[in-house]
């Protein structure tokens, strides 16, 4: 009983941080937006919506992270080239085209299975949306023997799913 006080407390403390966070840091985000516009016309711009990041603020840099070394080896496999990443980004308007992703799920499940799930749409420099589907990778948790392996089965899984989507996007272009 003593201790849930200092939970109820910890909590409140949390939720409280988090709301001055994002109110301090929305300014200095909205300044950066200008940056983005300025992309060069022939490059695709591939922005990554992760909205499940938004509430796990102090995990969002690793999924960042995770999720641009995914996205780049997916690239690099499928010989995509000149594109530009944005994570949680704003799209500009004079792109050769947009990909994004959003991110439906992404978590190791009771089975000890890595399990990502993701959508994914091209707009063209017209304008024109194709939706490219739902996608998902997965993997066993049983190769996991270390700490540090999790980090790399979670950028496999969403790596995969990129892959799937990547072919896809060439199909339909093709």
């Amino acid at each position: 009983m003593k201790n849930r006080k200092h939970l109820v407390k910890g909590t409140f403390f949390k939720a409280f941080f988090s709301l001055f966070a994002m109110v301090m840091v929305t300014p200095f985000g909205l300044a950066l937006t200008e940056n983005m516009e300025e992309v060069q016309e022939n490059k695709l711009v591939v922005n990554i919506d992760d909205p499940l990041a938004y509430f796990n603020v102090d995990a969002e840099w690793i999924r960042e992270d995770l999720l641009e070394s995914a996205f780049y080896d997916a690239a690099r496999r499928q010989k995509l080239e000149g594109f530009e990443l944005s994570y949680n980004g704003i799209t500009p308007k004079n792109a050769r085209g947009v990909l994004e992703f959003r991110i439906i799920s992404w978590r190791r499940s009771v089975a000890n299975m890595y399990e990502f799930t993701t959508s994914a749409r091209y707009i063209n420099a017209d304008g024109d949306e194709i939706k490219l589907g739902v996608f998902r990778g997965y993997r066993s948790g049983i190769t996991a023997l270390m700490r540090r392996d999790i980090g790399e089965h979670f950028a496999d899984t969403a790596e995969d799913a990129f892959r799937q989507a990547l072919r896809k996007l060439d199909e339909k272009l093709s």
